[in-house]
């Protein structure tokens, strides 16, 4: 059978996307850039229906040259934005095809990927490329949630993240229901570093290419994908034990809280729970944590989506707040 591309990684962030991403991409096949963010205000289903003309592509370019995301590609763009400006009209499909081509064709692959977590695009991507995999890593939500606060303090928040955590599996979940199964497959984070050549090789059987264990290498060229702004143990061999620290980390009540919030998610996907006797403290603590963590959240997301729309629709900079660090490797 003819190889299973292009492929797209989904999943919470802080689930092991980058991982996977960087253990694929060490593969001598399959290119995989960094996160594409800023294709998002693209992948409407507006876009997907109608070409893009010409005016509207000069704007897109536009927004290319200036995105800092796109920057963290860390390879010459200019000749593909380029083509994009010079194009009379072109299709959604061809434009995303057109960028990740020209990244493959950069390291010298035959087949791209995509890690840029578009949970709530896969109906539209699995629509303009009919032969796309999906791949879904889930982790436990607990250490989810303690990996996104030691990165980004600011969401400290249990009952916010468990949410959060919890409408993404069910959204991948809903899209993957109306998918033939063989486009589609779900890793636990927890089975990959435990034993990544098992699942490496049970991924690779999925896109149906070989195995190559030059996969396990990955970290020896970490520095050329993904920048410091990342976790440290990206750049290192994997760590079998780098899983279940919410046991020691977590307070009481945010285990709780993510045994209200997500406790179903945690048995599917067969996390281990510790029993608890609630007390009506425990919901009013949850409460008032959803009533001063919630908003915040919903704002930045809503004013991060619009800095976006408006960019594109303008062709200037979305001027985002933070955006990483340029891999430094070249």
């Amino acid at each position: 059978m003819r190889p299973q591309f292009p492929f797209f990684i989904v999943g919470a962030q802080r689930s092991g996307t980058t991982l996977l991403r960087l253990l694929l991409n060490a593969h001598s096949q399959i290119a995989v850039p960094e996160e594409a963010r800023f294709l998002t205000p693209l992948l409407t289903a507006e876009h997907a229906a109608t070409d893009f003309r010409r005016p509207h592509l000069q704007k897109i370019a536009r927004y290319l040259e200036l995105s800092e995301e796109f920057e963290l590609w860390n390879f010459d763009h200019s000749e593909v934005v380029a083509r994009i400006r010079d194009r009379d009209r072109m299709s959604l499909a061809e434009l995303v095809a057109a960028l990740y081509a020209a990244f493959a064709a950069s390291e010298r692959k035959a087949h791209w990927g995509d890690k840029s977590l578009f949970i709530q695009q896969i109906d539209l991507l699995a629509e303009i490329f009919p032969n796309a995999a999906f791949i879904h890593i889930v982790r436990d939500g607990r250490d989810v949630f303690d990996s996104w606060r030691q990165l980004d303090p600011s969401r400290d928040c249990a009952p916010v993240t468990a949410l959060d955590w919890k409408l993404k599996l069910a959204l991948v979940s809903r899209a993957f229901a109306k998918l033939d199964p063989h486009r589609v497959v779900t890793v636990r984070y927890e089975d990959l570093i435990a034993d990544p050549e098992a699942v490496g090789r049970a991924v690779c059987a999925f896109l149906r290419i070989p195995y190559e264990p030059a996969m396990l290498d990955y970290h020896k060229s970490s520095d050329r994908y993904i920048g410091a702004h990342h976790s440290r143990l990206i750049f290192s061999k994997i760590d079998a034990q780098n899983q279940a620290k919410w046991k020691e980390r977590l307070k009481p009540r945010e285990v709780l809280a993510y045994d209200l919030v997500a406790g179903g998610e945690l048995r599917q996907f067969g996390y281990e729970q510790i029993p608890h006797r609630y007390r009506p403290g425990d919901y009013l603590w949850v409460a008032a944590q959803f009533v001063l963590g919630f908003p915040p959240r919903a704002w930045a997301l809503a004013a991060d989506r619009v800095r976006r729309r408006l960019a594109v629709a303008f062709g200037t900079s979305a001027k985002l707040a933070s955006v990483g660090v340029k891999p430094a490797g070249g």
